[in-house]
């Protein structure tokens, strides 16, 4: 395809030149050549660089020889706009480095924002005068230079920056071959430097050929990166990021660039000691997607990112919610307020005049986002602001102010009644009195009556951790099957009273947790012995002592609240004698929550200001352990299953041990762990196949690391046998009679029935022997015998 299109190319440009003579006229395209058709000097290029002989310098290179520079007039262009001439005294022609087709312009300094240059004056050999051109500049901070000296130098420069390859003479020849690229370029007509764009180019050595030398260029990460603070910023929100850099003190640009890739605003800043600057481009008001580019001001370098500008709302503030909460009394309400257009909002929880309680609050989102703000208010404290904090605010990013904590209709002493409280928002920070006659949203809080409705028992492991627990790991535990709900505890295991009650989560706030609001006496806990022998006083639990020891756990969303301890943990003492009493199998205790805080109670109905309590019974049992088969039978075979039950709480694992007796041989220990299930029992299966030689006759004994109660146990002979099989259920009871009959040639019957029972609610229960008889329904027991007998007899005879 390629070269069909070299051919077309061919026979057009043919054709055209056919033309072109018969017309009598030669045509040309270009700015330079239309404005030398008279065959005067043309601009090929212009390159500034630091030349090795003459320092910072522009070589602008003709396609021909020019002489008579004296009357040259050149023009510096920079990126600012601004310019400079031969009359400055920046610019001066380097007549020792200009001939031929070179033309040298000494800048005495270099200019990395270095745009154009614009040159006229100059004649050729034959006396043409070149009229005025302008051509861009190629600003190269780097050069490779030295060649024909034979030492070899290493240059560094970065990636991506232009490199001057600096020639001896003339149409100078260069070869470049490093990690990136393996090529030749030439400096061309006029000049002895070629620019080489290393942008893409791979980190490391490259090297550079020329007059028949070779220099060494080494290029390096300059590591430039920049980034937003937001994908998004609106059209009243300033464009702000960080630019960061593997070298310090380094000028950047900053350039906000639009699709057309115009640049519509720039900074400049300088990279820090830490690799890194923030920068601040202001604010732009037309929407669109734009290119955020970094220009390393010495290099070139450049790095961008992208980010979108949207047209800013109009402000406005609304309620979540539809503007509709709900909050028992004493209780935290959650209200939120969506901002747009702006990061301040005015908000009115209440109105004097009509519920006789306003507190005025200004909010503001510390996220810069324009979005919500979500307050907490505490329906416990509003009314009397010395009790705590009223308002606060649930993201620490957000703020919210209250305006008047102290005036009059701020504070009204009790507790706030039940009913509706109006709700106000503006956008900004608005006068109260504005806000309440013309709010951007309406909403409204209703407060409603406070309940304390009951106590649960549970019980949870000794080994259960309640460090840092929450809601979640209450809600976990009981998944697990590790919190159940009982009320016989082994002291050593954990109790746990559930409170349910509202209107209790603004008083644990202002006194910083459920625990302080018990210790000082706005909520009781009180666990009395109900049980005492004669002539004592009952066993008590001193909350104050045991304080330590209790675990507070609350779930104000869902009114809930939890207190963990381990009954052995915990001081008891007996009323005005002695204290630290150890508990005992078989005290039984009535435990009793309170709700006692005035200010919850006094809610201006004197019929219902009475303390609000709540109860539950509990007994401490001895941690047991035991077995269901005593002795335990097994087979010398795998699968072979030992269970019982325990009084310790589900959850709680322990090892159940297998060894064998001192006179049975091959001697053998065997050990499983075992968890207590939520019915209470346990179970093990034990392989005793090994070791080599096990029979039946071999005795063992079980044991567990809980306790010290143990259990004998044999292995007999394994029956395989035709079984007959009766299965009945009755209410959550399975029954399974067995019947196995074997006949011998000697005439010899056996009949055995087994009855066993087995809760049937899927719980993993083992089912357990329980009787073994040798009457059979309907028949005597010779009778059972003797047709047995005559059964096998039968079979016998059929046999044969």
């Amino acid at each position: 395809m390629t070269e069909t299109n070299n051919k077309i190319r061919a026979l057009f440009l043919t054709a055209l030149m056919v033309f072109s003579v018969f017309a009598g006229t030669v045509a040309f395209t270009g700015a330079a050549a239309a404005a030398n058709a008279s065959g005067a000097p043309d601009v090929r290029k212009a390159t500034h660089y630091v030349d090795s002989d003459d320092g910072a310098i522009i070589e602008i290179a003709f396609n021909e020889d020019v002489t008579n520079t004296s009357n040259a007039t050149v023009e510096v262009g920079f990126e600012d706009g601004s310019t400079a001439t031969l009359a400055d005294a920046a610019l001066s022609v380097n007549t020792t480095a200009s001939g031929g087709a070179r033309f040298v312009v000494d800048t005495d300094e270099v200019y990395s924002n270095v745009q154009n240059v614009t040159v006229a004056g100059l004649e050729d050999q034959d006396g043409n005068v070149m009229d005025q051109q302008t051509v861009d500049v190629r600003f190269a901070p780097t050069t490779v230079s030295g060649f024909g000296n034979n030492n070899v130098a290493n240059t560094t420069g970065y990636s991506g920056a232009n490199v001057a390859l600096e020639g001896e003479s003339l149409q100078s020849m260069f070869t470049i071959d490093g990690p990136s690229t393996d090529v030749t370029r030439g400096s061309g007509v006029g000049s002895q430097v070629y620019v080489l764009n290393t942008d893409g180019f791979e980190t490391g050595t490259y090297e550079v050929g020329s007059n028949s030398t070779t220099e060494n260029l080494v290029l390096k990460d300059l590591g430039l990166g920049i980034s937003v603070d937001q994908t998004s910023f609106t059209t009243e929100e300033n464009i702000t990021g960080t630019v960061t850099s593997g070298d310090i003190n380094r000028p950047v640009d900053v350039e906000l660039v639009n699709s057309d890739d115009e640049v519509v605003d720039s900074t400049q800043v300088t990279v820090d000691s830490d690799g890194e600057v923030a920068f601040d481009l202001g604010t732009y008001d037309t929407s669109g997607e734009y290119t955020v580019r970094a220009t390393d001001v010495n290099t070139g370098v450049t790095a961008t990112t992208t980010t979108n500008v949207t047209q800013a709302a109009d402000n406005m503030a609304s309620f979540g919610q539809s503007g509709s909460y709900e909050v028992d009394q004493g209780d935290i309400a959650s209200i939120t307020v969506n901002l747009e257009g702006t990061q301040t909002g005015t908000v009115v929880i209440g109105n004097a005049d009509q519920s006789g309680y306003q507190a005025n609050l200004t909010v503001t989102d510390g996220e810069d986002d324009g979005q919500s703000v979500t307050i907490q208010f505490n329906t416990y404290t509003a009314g009397n602001n010395s009790l705590g904090t009223v308002v606060s605010v649930a993201d620490s990013d957000d703020s919210v102010t209250f305006n008047n904590p102290t005036s009059p209709e701020a504070n009204v002493g009790s507790l706030l009644d039940t009913g509706d409280y109006s709700l106000y928002a503006s956008a900004g920070n608005v006068q109260p009195g504005t806000v309440v006659n013309a709010a951007d949203a309406l909403g409204t809080l209703f407060i409603q009556e406070r309940q304390t409705t009951g106590q649960q028992l549970w019980t949870a492991p000794a080994g259960t951790s309640f460090s840092n627990a929450d809601a979640s790991t209450v809600t976990t535990l009981v998944e697990n099957t590790e919190l159940t709900q009982d009320s016989a505890i082994v002291k050593g295991d954990y109790i746990v009273h559930q409170l349910s009650a509202s209107g209790l989560e603004g008083l644990a706030a202002s006194q910083n947790g459920l625990a302080n609001a018990i210790l000082n006496g706005n909520v009781s806990v009180s666990v009395v012995q109900t049980n005492p022998i004669s002539n004592r006083e009952p066993l008590e639990l001193n909350v104050t002592e045991s304080a330590s020891s209790l675990t507070i756990i609350s779930d104000a969303e869902n009114d809930t609240y939890y207190i963990a301890y381990q009954p052995s943990a915990v001081a008891f003492e007996r009323q005005g004698s002695d204290t630290n009493v150890a508990l005992s199998a078989g005290n039984n205790f009535n435990a009793t929550i309170t709700v006692d805080d005035e200010r919850l109670l006094d809610d201006g109905d004197t019929s219902t200001d009475a303390a609000q309590s709540v109860s539950s019974e509990f007994e401490i049992v001895d941690g047991t352990v035991s077995y269901n088969m005593d002795p335990v039978n097994v087979t010398a075979s795998s699968g072979q299953m030992i269970s019982g039950t325990s009084t310790y709480a589900p959850g709680t694992n322990f090892t159940v041990r297998v060894q064998s007796a001192q006179d049975s041989q091959p001697a053998f220990i065997k050990s499983q762990s075992v968890e207590v299930s939520a019915s209470g029992t346990w179970s093990a299966s034990f392989d005793f196949t090994t070791p080599d030689g096990l029979n039946a006759g071999d005795a063992f004994k079980v044991s567990n690391t809980l306790t010290s109660s143990t259990v004998d146990g044999n292995i007999v002979e394994s029956t395989a046998t035709p079984t007959a099989t009766a299965t009945a259920t009755e209410g959550t009871q399975t029954a399974t009679a067995t019947a196995t009959a074997t006949a011998t040639a000697t005439a010899t019957a056996t009949a055995t029935a087994t009855a066993t029972a087995t809760p049937a609610d899927g719980g993993g229960d083992t089912a357990t022997p329980t009787e073994t008889s040798t009457s059979t329904p309907g028949f005597g027991a010779v009778l059972a015998v003797i047709a047995l007998i005559g059964a096998a007899l039968l079979a016998v005879r059929r046999e044969n």
